[in-house]
């Protein structure tokens, strides 16, 4: 089987959306709404007995890691465009009258709804690798049945990207075991606009049953602070991440992508756009992927 980059473009997004607790006041432009069916049924953990600390942002555009709570069992609605197509954006945003950075993206034309789930790492089969594990979120690995996770790890400044696994350790074929030999500080607190950092490490480790070494550049950088716009909600100073991955293969070959994320305090990632692959300019206006909170 032939690697592919969709391994690692899901692996930066890891920051998804948790449960909300005590946030700053958004702007609601709708009654919320249930999720509709077709959501997938893949078998995850339940939500907690116990609800984690209450978040209460300052709403000050700086994110601390206080102010993001990442939570085992979490379960949100999303909506996105359909897998397989794509959509025009403008993921830069513009200036208002006022010179605020505003990103609006109410009018995109996505309709179908999703949900994204966290997933506890006690008893699977690869903690031995992975003892630390935080928690798993599960991805979709093309030629692949199964489930499969990215492992997070979440430390006092960073959540950290340690590898990505299958959910089953047989049959063989199905099997994914993939660790990075230095993990991966995709996200750094605090979160304010300018930051950026550079990571290189190498993955190594099995793709059904072949082995697989991959050395992969993150750059990542918060580049801009405004008003994010989505069909349910709109926030004031949303952060805007910027995060551009090389992967180079073993034999020389390599590929690339941007993705961009939005985040508030106290909801985490809000939004997500993803180039198509090999992406020349990060200031595409094509997008493989568009997804938003939703209720």
């Amino acid at each position: 089987m032939k690697p592919t980059l969709s391994l690692f473009v899901f692996l930066l997004l890891a920051c998804l959306i948790l449960p909300i607790f005590g946030c700053p006041d958004p702007t609601p432009q709708k009654e919320q709404t249930t999720q509709q069916d077709g959501a997938p049924t893949e078998e995850i953990t339940t939500l907690p007995d116990d609800p984690p600390e209450r978040c209460v942002g300052n709403n000050d555009g700086i994110i601390e890691l206080k102010e993001v709570a990442f939570v085992v069992g979490a379960s949100v609605n999303v909506l996105r465009n359909k897998a397989g197509t794509t959509v025009q954006v403008n993921q830069q945003g513009n200036r208002d009258n006022e010179g605020n950075l505003v990103w609006d993206f109410r009018k995109l034309p996505l309709d179908q709804k999703d949900a994204v789930r966290t997933v506890d790492p006690t008893g699977k089969w690869f903690l031995s690798d992975f003892p630390d594990a935080t928690l798993l979120i599960p991805i979709v690995y093309q030629g692949f049945s199964g489930i499969s996770y990215q492992v997070l790890r979440k430390t006092p400044t960073d959540l950290l990207l340690d590898g990505i696994v299958s959910d089953l350790e047989q049959p063989e074929q199905e099997k994914i075991s993939l660790k990075y030999e230095t993990p991966v500080p995709l996200l750094r607190f605090p979160l304010r606009d300018g930051k950026e950092w550079i990571v290189v490490s190498k993955a190594k480790g099995s793709v059904a049953g072949q082995p697989l070494t991959s050395t992969d550049t993150y750059q990542i950088r918060v580049a801009g602070r405004g008003i994010l716009k989505i069909p349910d909600i709109e926030f004031q100073n949303a952060l805007r991440i910027e995060i551009s991955v090389q992967q180079r293969l073993l034999g020389g070959n390599s590929r690339t992508i941007y993705q961009i994320l939005y985040m508030a305090e106290c909801y985490g990632e809000i939004a997500r756009i993803e180039s198509v692959e090999n992406e020349k300019d990060p200031a595409f206006t094509q997008a493989s992927l568009a997804r938003f909170l939703t209720f």
